[in-house]
């Protein structure tokens, strides 16, 4: 047995011979497998997935979306592409947002219908077939899967319980069109989705006009319009796929292939020439020295794209300047080693869901994809009888008059999705040969993530598979507070972490698989809250009941503390609300503020402090002056003044001559309620302590478009 082999390298690479196929869903890789298996090719396959996807994973894509591919031709070695974005509505212009409010400070909701752009992912399908593919049928799969079904696989449905909010939101009646019984599916429970199946018929027998002049392209404009949009049939109809020659920039011999803007490819091929300036393998992998280049490089990437970033159309962008090695060599000096970057400029001043998937065939052709409807169910807006969200890419616009991504009528806003190919470099082969086709989720990540799994294999030996597994570093600008954050996945040495602190950088770490865990947490405590709490109500009341008789209580014959009821109250129904916020805690959104519904467990937290102390104060209270009983001297607290020494003299209980074993019952019962609060107070402080830390410091997922996972 190899020793040598590392523990990420279990998981082999997959090998093929006749075509390979990757995506985020094994039911839409089998589709796209099946038409590779009936002849077609690389853009014909990425198609069928791409449906498929629409289907298996609705929170994150869908014909509601845009798409963006880039195609190999495995004869020529020619690269082009296709941008599938839309554009704004032809009457949204700065100065119509501003007649209804609207400034850069304060912006539509992310989930506003006026965030709603052309859906651009289904002209890119039709026009991927047409120009790039053999024209086989490639939507059937889609068609069947939707119409018979599948079984919601368990992080699909993780992200759609997530989601589940856009779709809920008031007025968006036609939301539970992608849930089952108003409830997001279930790990292993069947969705069907027949308008969709309706919606994919048209399209493989219509093509672009079912969807952009048909009943669906009617059923967009009156969804929009009756939530506020300004979307008309003219928008839709008027809407083309372009066809682009993609950007690239050499590399240690290979050459990285993306999309030009309006996608933001720019920032991955700026950042891989700023990190080219340094001896990135002698400062090893995940090491604390490449982290801190790692991200300060990203930081003037992401600062030039997005002051430069816009749509071509409408704006003149400096490609040639900004891509020129020597522009990244001078950047590049900006990098301390010792101490992060104050404030980040861009350096030509004059004056955040997705899914990715990529094919190669048998005849060498590849194609790499992406499809997104941006934030989980996009605006949440559902076209009535179509079976799909509509995207809320418009968000990504700015109300800066003055941004070179200035919100305006027919433009297409920043890009966040990008597909890549990496090849040979032109000074090593006459035809490109290609190397890999790319891509990974997750807005801003992208770019980072294409450049991070690329240097895994140029510049630290890794296979593609380890790779991809390999812990990742995602920088992220805050904009409420206008600090760049470091969040750095499980697998990072936690050394790496603290001298990346002590280096000036705002790090998170580790940054779980899964973000929710606090959320988790939460539920649990409020699970094991409950319980206690009715037990608390219970020994409450068999204290008012002595042996079960009513006869004392009528009499005013019991302990005089018994009636302040710590346990009733405090311990009890006191207890019972921050039960039920915690558990309520488990069903939330898993996003930004999050924070705010962590600060709503606090104060939860806190009432059961208080409640639980109540309980324990007025229960020992009862329990150190003794029951009230009927003793040779009449009814009295014969143990009253003992401070409690009666507890330990079992022997003198039998004073007590009514009611009978009054003093086991109250002792027994009081000691129970002590138990009960002691608990319900550690629990209670857990959540406190777990509440204060996640509201102030955020380690929640910063929402499925901000996913770390490729």
């Amino acid at each position: 047995m190899d020793t040598d082999l590392t523990f990420s390298s279990r998981r082999s690479p997959v090998v093929c011979l006749h075509g390979c196929v990757a995506s985020s869903q094994p039911l839409a890789s089998n589709i796209g497998l099946d038409v590779l298996k009936r002849g077609g090719n690389a853009a014909d396959a990425a198609v069928a997935i791409a449906a498929a996807l629409a289907v298996t994973e609705p929170c994150s894509t869908g014909p509601g979306g845009d798409a963006f591919c880039l195609f190999y031709n495995g004869d020529t070695g020619e690269i082009r592409g296709i941008n599938g974005s839309g554009r704004s509505p032809g009457a949204q212009t700065l100065e119509f947002l501003e007649s209804r409010g609207y400034t850069a400070d304060a912006p539509p909701s992310p989930f506003d219908a006026l965030n709603v752009t052309v859906p651009g992912a289904p002209a890119c399908w039709c026009d991927t077939v047409q120009l790039f593919g053999s024209h086989k049928e490639v939507l059937i799969g889609a068609l069947e899967l939707a119409e018979v079904g599948f079984p919601v696989a368990e992080v699909t449905a993780h992200h759609w319980a997530n989601g589940v909010a856009a779709l809920r939101d008031a007025g968006k009646e036609l939301g539970g069109d992608l849930l089952i019984d108003n409830h997001p599916p279930k790990s292993g429970q069947v969705f069907r989705n027949p308008a969709l199946a309706q919606t994919l018929k048209e399209l493989g027998e219509q093509g672009k006009p079912a969807f952009y002049q048909g009943r669906v392209a009617q059923a967009i404009v009156d969804v929009i319009c009756q939530h506020g949009g300004v979307m008309t049939l003219d928008d839709l109809s008027s809407h083309d796929s372009e066809v682009i020659t993609p950007i690239s920039t050499e590399y240690k011999g290979v050459r990285l292939w993306e999309p030009p803007p309006n996608s933001q490819g720019l920032a991955a091929l700026l950042l891989l020439n700023i990190l080219e300036n340094f001896p990135l393998k002698a400062l090893g992998h995940n090491s604390s020295d490449y982290i801190h280049v790692l991200v300060e490089a990203v930081r003037l990437a992401l600062t030039d794209a997005l002051c430069y970033l816009g749509d071509p159309d409408h704006v003149t962008l400096p490609l040639e300047t900004l891509l020129d090695k020597s522009y990244s060599r001078q950047r590049s000096q900006c990098i301390s080693m010792e101490r992060a970057m104050e404030g980040v400029e861009p350096g030509l001043m004059t004056g955040s869901d997705t899914v990715y998937f990529c094919v190669i065939d048998s005849q060498g052709n590849a194609c790499s994809f992406v499809n997104s409807i941006y934030m989980a169910f996009g605006s949440g807006l559902v076209p009535k009888d179509c079976g799909f969200s509509l995207q809320n890419r418009g968000a990504n616009f700015s109300l800066h008059r003055n941004h070179i991504n200035c919100v305006s009528g027919g433009k297409r806003p920043y890009h966040t999705i990008i597909p890549a190919l990496l090849t040979a470099s032109a000074a090593t082969s006459e035809k490109p040969q290609l190397r890999a086709a790319l891509g990974v989720m997750g807005a801003f990540m992208q770019p980072q993530g294409h450049v991070q799994v690329l240097l895994n294999m140029l510049e630290f030996g890794m296979n593609p598979q380890q790779a991809l597994d390999a812990p990742r570093v995602y920088v992220l600008y805050d904009q409420k507070t206008g600090e760049w954050l470091v969040n750095l996945e499980e697998g990072v040495d936690q050394e790496v972490a603290e001298e990346l602190k002590k280096r000036g950088q705002k790090v998170n770490w580790p940054i779980m698989g899964r973000m929710c865990c606090s959320f988790g947490f939460a539920r649990s405590l409020g699970l094991a809250l409950l319980p206690l709490a009715l037990c608390c109500i219970l020994a409450n009341l068999l204290l008012l009941f002595p042996m079960g008789e009513t006869t004392y209580i009528q009499e005013n014959r019991l302990a005089s503390y018994i009636w302040y009821f710590g346990g009733l109250g405090g311990g009890g129904l006191l207890m019972l609300l921050p039960a039920v916020v915690f558990i309520t805690l488990g069903k939330c959104n898993c996003c930004w503020n999050e924070s705010l519904i962590m600060c709503g467990s606090v104060l939860a937290a806190v009432v059961g402090l208080v409640g639980s102390s109540y309980c324990f104060v007025m229960s020992g209270l009862t329990l150190v002056q003794g029951p009230q009983c009927f003793t040779s001297l009449g009814w009295t607290y014969p143990f009253a003044d003992q401070g409690g020494r009666y507890l330990l003299q079992p022997e003198i209980w039998s004073q007590c001559l009514q009611p009978v074993h009054i003093v086991e019952w109250n002792v027994t019962l009081l000691c129970v309620l002590l138990g009960l609060a002691v608990l319900e107070f550690i629990i209670c402080l857990l959540q406190l302590g777990s509440g204060l830390v996640n509201a102030i410091c955020r380690p929640c997922c910063y929402k499925q478009e901000y996913s770390l996972n490729a």
